[in-house]
């Protein structure tokens, strides 16, 4: 007399759920029959790509009108084979910026702390140690809001190289951007201030690190808007066309191997992760 009969466990799928192909089991997503086969409905979907970076013309940032809508705060990490125009390019970035009446960016150069009493002295001994001096100076300008435009300038061919830079100002509220300035090999030894052999720049080369995906480019005049930096540089640029913002570029090495003159931060003198910087007796 109950409407649940006999019929009801069939109605429900069979109470024995070990005999029926079409089982509870295989219902919510397991096997079907004896076929070993899988339902995928609840695959996780995979992860998404991470984020590309922006390709952004150096004209873009310096220049109006870019500049009006540019971020605030902003770090150009300048990399590139001894000799490439590395600080031609950050005094034309700085002339630019101030010929706009902006106040003067920092420029971090990690050659200057192989400069003593105005003679270039390098070390490889001492250049890791250097670099991590560079790092040091490179977050307490960061940290003490000194400077809202901030450039750095070294070989940087590996990405350990300019990382940690590029993740502490991203967290703390600054745009970066990686500007690789390209040359060919022949043209960074004849014009290196550094005596780099040849041989020493072709093993830079050979062993560079292409700028992760997602990390921001700036492009420079002469090189193509759709161009990814994947190798070393390669391109056989003239110093005039390493970076001409308003088309009339400097056509001397001079110019290109002429320090930078640096304004010391505030707050900064006998800084000991600073360039010159010597130990009281």
């Amino acid at each position: 007399g109950s409407w649940m009969g006999a019929d009801s466990s069939d109605y429900y799928g069979g109470g024995n759920f070990g005999s029926n192909p079409m089982s509870q089991q295989s219902r919510f997503g397991g096997n079907i029959g004896n076929s070993g086969g899988k339902d995928r409905r609840f695959s996780p979907a995979p992860p998404p790509p991470p984020p590309a970076g922006k390709r952004v013309p150096l004209n873009d940032i310096i220049l109006p009108p870019g500049r009006y809508t540019r971020p605030p705060r902003i770090v150009i990490i300048l990399r590139g084979l001894p000799g490439a125009g590395k600080t031609f390019t950050a005094k034309m970035i700085k002339e630019k910026e101030t010929g706009e009446g902006a106040d003067p960016p920092r420029v971090m150069a990690l050659d200057d702390y192989f400069e003593s009493d105005g003679k270039y002295e390098y070390d490889e001994d001492l250049e890791d140690s250097y670099r991590d001096c560079l790092y040091k100076s490179f977050k307490k300008n960061i940290d003490g809001g000194y400077f809202s435009f901030l450039i750095v300038d070294a070989v940087n061919n590996k990405i350990e190289h300019f990382k940690p830079m590029w993740s502490h100002a991203k967290t703390n509220g600054f745009e970066v951007y990686i500007c690789d300035v390209e040359s060919d090999v022949e043209t960074c030894v004849s014009r290196n201030i550094h005596d780099k052999t040849k041989e020493h720049i072709e093993k830079l080369k050979n062993d560079w690190d292409k700028v992760p995906d997602h990390m921001n480019l700036v492009l420079l005049k002469s090189q193509e808007p759709s161009k990814k930096s994947e190798t070393a540089p390669t391109t056989g640029n003239k110093p005039t066309e390493v970076i001409e913002l308003d088309g009339e570029g400097e056509d001397s090495s001079s110019s290109i191997n002429s320090s930078v003159k640096q304004e010391p931060a505030p707050g900064g003198a006998g800084d000991e992760d600073e360039p010159g910087w010597t130990a009281p007796p």
